[in-house]
């Protein structure tokens, strides 16, 4: 299935570039699939494919192909989650988005294999200035973010490490 709104590619105010949509988004809309093959921590050696995966299960991966997957941009408050359906990957608005905004997501809702720190400059109010892991997220954003359904099973299940 592929589900794509008006979007394009630009510079981000914080870090690189980003995606920002060309229109309104209501919060709970679909905004696009990533596509891409899955792999496995092995076959993902070059460094810029490894850091822009998304892991969807255990040791699973899916490298995005699709032109905006790669560009997403992390935020401690973000616009947009990843819902995982079995192999199928959507962003969805967790809240309304305006024409012109920058889409992004917590970096933290997703897993990876081994554990990990980023240093975070997405610039909002409540930064957490390290983007770390879903267990390292304050219980009660844990908490907001499943409910949002923007967690899956399986990070979930890795919260109690």
């Amino acid at each position: 299935m592929q589900f794509v709104r008006p979007l394009r590619i630009a510079r981000s105010q914080h870090e690189g570039n980003g995606v920002f949509t060309e229109i309104s988004i209501g919060q709970g809309e679909a905004i696009f699939t990533i596509d891409g093959p899955l792999k496995t921590p092995e076959e993902l050696i070059d460094p810029y494919e490894e850091a822009r995966a998304y892991q969807i299960g255990p040791r699973l991966y899916i490298s995005p192909a699709d032109p905006y997957g790669p560009f997403m941009n992390h935020a401690c408050d973000p616009n947009c989650g990843i819902r995982i359906f079995g192999q199928f990957v959507m962003l969805v608005a967790i809240k309304d988005i305006a024409a012109g905004e920058e889409l992004a997501f917590d970096y933290a809702t997703l897993s990876r294999d081994d554990p990990w720190r980023l240093d975070c400059a997405c610039g909002a109010l409540d930064c957490r200035r390290v983007i770390g892991e879903f267990k390292d997220l304050p219980p009660d954003l844990r908490l907001r973010y499943i409910d949002l359904g923007i967690v899956s099973a399986y990070v979930q299940g890795t919260s109690s490490r």
